[in-house]
């Protein structure tokens, strides 16, 4: 081996050694960091002082665990200390904590935890000023169960209508996944709320406006549901569900022929998906047809993995007397999420007193009011 060769091995050797002692320090650091915030969330302040400490030992420019030290510190009274912390690991530079508080607010969201998560926000927003924490602030009072959050997060939301940001389509990715925890949650307000302003920054049209034209549903608001599904064909007409959805938007207009060439639109586009195909049994009902037994058939296995679906097969059962074999439909239809209840029969356009009829009468859905 030549010199210099062998000056490239021992670089590359030193640099694998480098980056794998980089991991290490990152891994502990890390390990002490998560400890100190079970510790803390146990009310063990000082072992998570003592975990914080070490964390920071091992990587000093550390900054979700900088800002632990600091506010456990000061929530133990002791901000002479908070206050050496803070220009140890951080000396003058906001962008540490406000890194650190960002860093907090997306863990304790993604562990359910919003009510921390609304706060590491508000922490954030305060040193930064940035619309984008602002709204996340937003998002999470909006998931959070606390008495007044919800009305709290919808004001801050209302007054960032007209905000500007450093990266809209960042934001806009970010406002469509807390509108489909909102939406997972049963709060349709919210995730209309947050889905407006998403659709407003101009990015993922397709996706703001298909899940906003879903949520009309809920209301029966079948005019508006097609509006805003044409919306979202405009921007992405490739998308088979929400040419599906456009259908049953025309179905509960009546507008029977332009719902039957919407969904199979959707078989069109995605010939492989029986979810698609199921859509054609409402039309039969819708149009007094009789539906085949092939059609029932395909149902009951497209109900076996898409239990939605099952409710239309509780109709097809219905209409051909099938009592039990309907109720057991809808009992499977009505299993995944009870907030869906009352979406669900929506999304049957012209059967809605049916389904309403059939989860009453099996107790599945004992929120229904209407």
């Amino acid at each position: 081996m030549n010199e210099t060769h062998r000056g490239d091995a021992v670089s590359d050797a030193a640099k694998v050694q480098a980056w794998r002692d980089a991991i290490r320090t990152e891994t502990f650091a890390n390990y002490h960091c998560e400890m100190g915030k079970a510790l803390w969330r146990n009310g063990d302040r000082s072992h998570a002082v003592a975990a914080f400490e070490r964390a920071l030992a091992i990587r000093a420019n550390y900054p979700e665990a900088t800002v632990c030290l600091m506010d456990i510190l000061k929530e133990m009274g002791d901000t002479a200390a908070a206050e050496r912390v803070r220009r140890t690991h951080a000396g003058d530079r906001i962008d540490v904590l406000i890194e650190g508080y960002r860093a907090l607010a997306s863990s304790a969201g993604e562990g359910g935890r919003h009510g921390e998560a609304h706060a590491h926000w508000s922490a954030a927003y305060a040193l930064s000023g940035q619309p984008e924490d602002r709204v996340m602030e937003a998002v999470d009072l909006l998931l959070d169960d606390s008495a007044g959050s919800l009305s709290n997060g919808a004001a801050i939301l209302e007054g960032l209508r007209n905000a500007h940001f450093d990266d809209s389509r960042a934001m806009a990715d970010r406002l469509f996944t807390g509108a489909g925890h909102l939406a997972l949650r049963g709060r349709f307000a919210a995730a209309e709320s947050v889905l407006v302003l998403g659709a407003s920054l101009g990015y993922r049209t397709e996706d703001f406006e298909g899940m906003l034209g879903q949520l009309s549903f809920r209301t029966g608001n079948h005019a508006q549901a097609l509006t805003r599904l044409d919306a979202a064909i405009a921007a992405n007409d490739r998308m088979p569900h929400l040419h599906m959805y456009r259908g049953l938007a025309l179905m509960g207009l009546n507008r029977l022929d332009e719902a039957e060439e919407a969904f199979e639109r959707s078989v069109r586009l995605a010939p492989e998906e029986p979810l698609y195909r199921s859509n054609a049994a409402l039309i039969d009902l819708r149009r007094g047809r009789t539906p085949s037994q092939s059609t029932v058939e395909e149902l009951q296995k497209t109900a076996a993995v898409w239990k939605w679906i099952a409710i239309n097969l509780g109709l097809v059962q219905e209409d051909l007397g099938n009592r039990a074999a309907a109720d057991h439909a809808f009992r499977q239809g009505a299993e995944p999420l009870p907030h869906w209840a009352a979406m669900a029969a929506h999304y049957r356009p012209g059967f809605e007193d049916r389904v309403f009829a059939a989860f009453r009468r099996l107790a599945v859905a004992a929120e229904i009011k209407n």
